[in-house]
């Protein structure tokens, strides 16, 4: 969960600089920002896609924990089981 928490901070931040360029966009364009703003975005979105990436990879390796977890804890019951017999 600390995870999407951050992301939605990134997404926050992302969607009212976006919104602060729409309500600007004269000023921006007549002192010539155009560039500031496109770092800003691009900046705020890269790292927004890192949380996102971290998130997914997360993800992966419990869900392939939780699936060989399964054949792997089978494995040691049956090695046990056959080892004491």
């Amino acid at each position: 969960m600390a995870m999407k928490a951050k992301a939605g901070v990134y997404t926050g931040q992302r969607v009212q600089l976006i919104t602060n360029i729409i309500e600007g966009v004269r000023i921006i364009k007549l002192y010539g920002w155009e560039k500031y703003f496109n770092e800003e975005v691009c900046s705020i979105r890269l790292n927004e896609a890192k949380q996102g990436f971290k998130k997914g990879l997360l993800d992966s390796v419990a869900k392939m924990l939780n699936i060989g977890g399964l054949g792997i804890s089978l494995l040691i019951i049956f090695s046990l089981y056959k080892a004491t017999d």
